[in-house]
């Protein structure tokens, strides 16, 4: 998979989401940062703070004053997730477990949480339901997802809101 391919899908879906938020002051905690394009085409534009994560030493090629870059596993980031109001898994592969562990930690008053989902070998034909019907089961505020023109991915995010 190129890396952010479909980058324009992605930062509309990540629009379509921002504007649900009611603050619009927000930080961003981004834990599949690659070369770090959805964060020089929309975060560091948008968000207060940007911390990246990229485990792949010197991939991460973006530099801007409210980004930073820690160059590690992303699992040792999520346990510190609740202080992000925004937290994009944009992945190479599953993350639906990595989507559960966020949405379990506290947060303030709201969460967004932005995926892309992608099983390149899929022995269930009706993994997409499925993963849906997971996600729906973390009771989310608002969900929303499409599928890629590639039918093996799902971008989407979704919601939480302490004042729905």
């Amino acid at each position: 998979m190129i890396d952010n391919s479909n980058l324009i899908q992605k930062i509309a879906i990540r629009q379509k989401g921002i504007s649900l938020l009611k603050s619009k002051s927000f930080s961003v905690l981004d834990l599949y940062a690659g070369e770090g394009n959805i964060t020089a085409n929309l975060w560091a534009k948008i968000a207060k703070t940007v911390l990246c994560c990229e485990k792949e030493k010197g991939k991460f090629q973006f530099n801007a004053p409210n980004v930073e870059i820690i160059e590690d596993d992303n699992i040792k980031l999520i346990e510190k997730s609740n202080g992000f109001e925004i937290v994009d898994l944009d992945a190479y592969g599953l993350v639906f477990n990595k989507i559960k562990m966020v949405s379990e930690k506290p947060f303030l008053k709201e969460r967004l949480i932005f995926f892309t989902e992608f099983n390149p070998i899929s022995y269930n034909k009706n993994w997409q339901e499925k993963f849906i019907d997971d996600l729906l089961k973390l009771n989310p505020t608002a969900i929303y997802f499409e599928k890629a023109k590639n039918s093996a991915v799902i971008y989407g995010f979704l919601y939480f809101s302490y004042n729905a």
